[in-house]
C-alpha cells in the first residue's frame, strides 16, 4: 500500500499543474520547476536511505518517509498560493519522504519475509508502484473537476497520514520466526 500511496501522490502533481498554473498564472518554465522540485528532494535521500534503514530498521525510516511526503503533500496547497518557490519546498519534501521509501521497503522485507516468499513479496510492494501511479491518474482528473485541484492534495495526504496510523499496528519491527533459523 505504501507504494500506491507513493506514487500517487507523485503523480497528482502532473495533473493538477495543468489547472494549478491557470490559477495561479505560471508560465511553462514555473510549470517545469515545480514538476521538477520533486526529484531534487528524492536525488539526496537515495544513498543516505539506505545507511539509515539499516542502522535503525526500515519499519521506522519508512513510517518517517511517509509522514514526511504526506506533510509535504497537505501542505502543498496554501503553500502554492504563497508562491512558487514555496511549492518547491514542499515537492522537495516530498521528495525526501519518497527517496527513503525504496530503501526501507526493501529493509522492511529482508527483515520480516523469509527467503523462499522474498521474490513475490518483492513483486507485489514493487508492483504497488504501477497500481499507484494508474490510480493516481485515474482519480486526480475527476477530483479536480469535481472539487478543484487543492483536493488531490488533500485526499492523498489524509492517505499517508491513515496509512502512518495504521502502520504500527502491523508490527513491523517484529522478525518472523522463520527468520531466525
Amino acid at each position: 500500500m505504501v507504494n500506491h500511496c507513493a506514487h500517487s501522490m507523485q503523480v497528482n502533481m502532473s495533473v493538477a499543474v495543468i489547472p494549478m498554473a491557470k490559477d495561479l498564472g505560471w508560465t511553462a518554465t514555473e510549470r517545469g520547476l515545480v514538476s521538477s522540485s520533486f526529484f531534487w528532494g528524492y536525488s539526496l535521500t537515495q544513498v543516505p536511505a539506505g545507511y539509515i534503514s539499516t542502522k535503525i530498521g526500515g519499519a521506522k525510516v519508512l513510517m518517517a518517509g511517509v509522514a514526511l511526503w504526506s506533510f509535504g503533500t497537505l501542505i502543498a496547497p496554501p503553500a502554492a498560493h504563497m508562491g512558487i518557490w514555496a511549492l518547491c519546498a514542499t515537492r522537495v519534501l516530498v521528495g525526501l519522504g519518497e527517496g527513503f521509501a525504496p530503501s526501507a521497503a526493501t529493509s522492511v522485507l529482508a527483515w520480516q519475509v523469509p527467503s523462499t516468499e522474498r521474490s513475490r513479496a518483492v513483486t507485489t510492494v514493487w508492483g504497488g508502484l504501477d497500481v499507484g501511479s494508474a490510480v493516481g491518474l485515474l482519480l486526480s482528473g475527476p477530483l479536480i473537476r469535481m472539487y478543484g485541484w487543492p483536493s488531490v492534495f488533500y485526499l492523498f495526504a489524509v492517505l499517508g497520514g491513515i496509512w502512518c496510523l495504521l502502520w504500527p499496528l502491523v508490527r513491523p519491527t517484529l522478525q518472523d520466526p522463520l527468520m531466525q533459523q
